[in-house]
């Protein structure tokens, strides 16, 4: 399902550019460039290199730790282990991670790591060509930015002065704060058609808005379900509903694609913001601002 995004800026928020980044302490420290694949539009596909084999991973800030799929663990002849008894990790859809490979060697547009641990997904969790997740705990050691315009992913160190992020434009832009639950998502506060929820903004989720269909029937006051809300595709399939625009704090999406399900998969906040709404912008996520900053997808 495709949608049409309309994008508008608070012109109250305030300003900023390159040229106002002077002080030497405030400059940006740019670590890599990565470029995002395009053979699937609903994933952020970046690659990395694992004991000297580059896959194919997915940037999703929604899973707790990296991870690959079983059958890539295995083809690259990880050890393997289980967590320790009684831990494991779970996936905001539900899945649970028991066990994890160790990679002696770890690149990331070339930054090393070694002994870095993966935990291991089901095979087929994953669509192709990706074969593993790039998780928080790998994203929130910098600052990430995505310029969809341009498919690339940026990676800068995460020490500057807060606030002074929005080099590549003089126009206006819009800030997102957010805050860490323990499972290290970030939860922002967003609006759907003018209704406030708690939101894990989440790469790795396709459509810009999920959340559980129960919880929509609350919010919204549907006493009975309307004519417009219906399946995506078949019976097992989400729901959806044209929904007017998701507010992100200054910056909005209009006719944003939401999926409705019948249970909340654990979620644990009212909603998931994927990347059918990142992608409306140019984005820059910063940890040590605990912000979200978006301008124009276009902005120069």
């Amino acid at each position: 399902m495709s949608a049409r995004y309309a994008v508008f800026f608070a012109l109250a928020l305030a300003c900023a550019s390159s040229n106002a980044l002077a002080d030497d302490d405030c400059r940006l420290s740019r670590l890599a460039t990565l470029d995002i694949g395009t053979e699937n539009p609903q994933r952020i596909i970046v690659p990395v290199t694992l004991n000297d084999h580059q896959i194919p991973v997915v940037l999703d800030t929604g899973a707790p730790t990296s991870m690959l799929l079983n059958n890539e663990a295995n083809d690259l002849g990880l050890d393997r282990q289980m967590f320790a008894v009684g831990f494991e990790y779970k996936m905001l859809n539900g899945t649970r991670v028991r066990d994890e490979a160790i990679a002696p060697t770890f690149l990331i547009g070339g930054m090393k790591g070694t002994n870095f641990r993966f935990g291991i997904l089901p095979d087929r969790f994953i669509e192709p060509p990706a074969v593993g997740l790039l998780g928080a705990d790998i994203a929130r050691n910098y600052d990430v930015e995505l310029d969809f315009a341009q498919n690339k992913m940026i990676l800068f160190a995460r020490h500057h002065c807060r606030g002074r992020v929005v080099y590549w434009t003089k126009q206006p832009f819009a800030v997102l704060p957010f805050h860490f639950d323990p499972g290290h998502h970030m939860v922002a506060d967003v609006k759907l058609d003018g209704v406030s929820l708690t939101a894990i903004v989440d790469t790795g989720a396709p459509p810009a808005v999920s959340m559980p269909l129960p919880l929509a029937r609350r919010e919204f006051s549907w006493s009975d379900d309307p004519a417009q809300l219906h399946r995506i595709a078949g019976k097992h399939s989400p729901y959806t509903y044209p929904f007017g625009v998701l507010s992100l704090d200054g910056a909005s999406v209009h006719q944003p694609t939401v999926w409705l399900s019948e249970s909340n998969g654990g979620i644990g906040p009212d909603a998931l913001v994927g990347l059918a709404a990142l992608r409306a912008f140019h984005v820059y996520i910063s940890y040590e601002d605990q912000a979200i900053y978006l301008t124009a997808r276009d902005a120069r």
